[in-house]
C-alpha cells in the first residue's frame, strides 16, 4: 500500500503532488526548493537555496522516520549549472560529506526566484 504525507515544517505543496510518498520500504520525495515554511523564498544565491532545499529534505525525512543516511539517489536540477555547480556542490558535501547518494545533475528552467531543487529516494527498514 503507498502513503502520502505532507510536512508541516515545509511550504505546502503548491500542486497536486505530495512531500514524501511510501512504498513498502522506498521513500519517494517530490522536489524540494529553497524557501521556509512560509513559502518565503531563501537566496537568491545557489548556495542558500542549496542549504535550504537539503535541510527541507531533511525535515520531510525525520517526519517519516528516516534521515539523510538513509537517501540513496539524488537529482538535482540547476537553473544554471555552467555557473552554480561549485557553489551547489560545495553545499551538497556539507550534508553527505562520507559515502554520499548515488546523484545525477540536469540543467533545467525552474519556476519563479528558485534557482535549485533537488529531488531524492531514500531506502528504509520496515513498513
Amino acid at each position: 500500500m503507498k502513503h502520502t504525507f505532507n510536512s508541516p515544517r515545509l511550504p505546502a505543496p503548491a500542486g497536486p503532488y505530495s512531500h514524501c510518498v511510501r512504498k513498502g520500504s522506498m521513500l519517494f520525495l517530490a522536489g524540494m526548493v529553497g524557501a521556509l515554511p512560509d513559502g518565503a523564498v531563501i537566496g537568491p544565491g545557489v548556495a542558500e537555496q542549496t542549504r535550504q532545499c537539503i535541510r527541507n529534505m531533511q525535515a520531510c525525512l525525520e517526519d517519516v522516520g528516516a534521515s539523510l543516511e538513509d537517501v540513496c539517489t539524488v537529482t538535482a536540477f540547476l537553473e544554471n549549472a555552467d555557473r552554480d555547480f561549485a557553489d551547489y556542490n560545495s553545499v551538497y558535501r556539507e550534508f553527505f560529506a562520507s559515502e554520499p547518494p548515488a546523484r545525477a545533475t540536469v540543467q533545467a528552467h525552474l519556476l519563479g526566484e528558485y534557482v535549485v531543487e533537488i529531488q531524492a529516494t531514500a531506502v528504509v527498514e520496515g513498513e
